[in-house]
């Protein structure tokens, strides 16, 4: 099963922000205390069948993420879940198209604007804004394109590292 995998940790923070934080937006944190301790459990599945993890152009790959928060002696509580879905289709000897839907579903039982993460951290990006970010809890993407081949597989020889041939040679090619 080299395929999936599991992912599971568990993740303890200790959070402390500046007290004019709390006054510009009372609702920032989820306490009114500047200082705080999270506790995070986390799990991720993902199945993977694409041919080229790097550069993938036939295959398919989904991801499933659940976490859950609880911070202020287990007063405040997050969850969230993401699932990321992916396939990507040869079209011919030189098209390739690809689509990615993402979706994420979060809840809290307080206001607070620090788990309101949902465009532009972590990996969660469309094309042309990633210089932006979006808040929310809830979100759904998609991103489709359109690849054409331009040089098919080429491979370059590096001649002053003939001792090492598994590092002597560097494939390359571009869409």
């Amino acid at each position: 099963e080299i395929r999936i995998r599991h992912t599971a940790s568990f993740e303890y923070n200790y959070k402390k922000i500046n007290d004019s934080v709390l006054v510009w937006n009372p609702n920032y944190y989820y306490t009114d205390r500047i200082s705080s301790h999270e506790y995070t459990l986390r799990y991720k599945f993902a199945y993977d069948q694409r041919d080229y993890i790097i550069y993938p152009t036939k295959g398919y790959y989904i991801g499933v993420q659940g976490n859950g928060t609880t911070a202020d002696n287990f007063n405040f509580w997050y969850g969230n879940v993401a699932v990321d879905a992916q396939y990507y289709l040869p079209l011919g000897k030189r098209w390739f198209a690809s689509t990615a839907l993402k979706l994420s579903t979060s809840f809290k039982n307080r206001n607070a604007y620090i788990f309101d993460k949902a465009i532009g951290y972590d990996n969660r990006n469309i094309c042309g804004y990633e210089h932006y970010i979006i808040d929310g809890q809830h979100y759904v993407t998609s991103n489709n394109t359109l690849k054409f081949l331009l040089l098919p597989e080429k491979t370059v020889t590096l001649n002053f590292l003939k001792g090492l041939s598994k590092f002597n040679k560097i494939p390359f090619t571009i869409y």
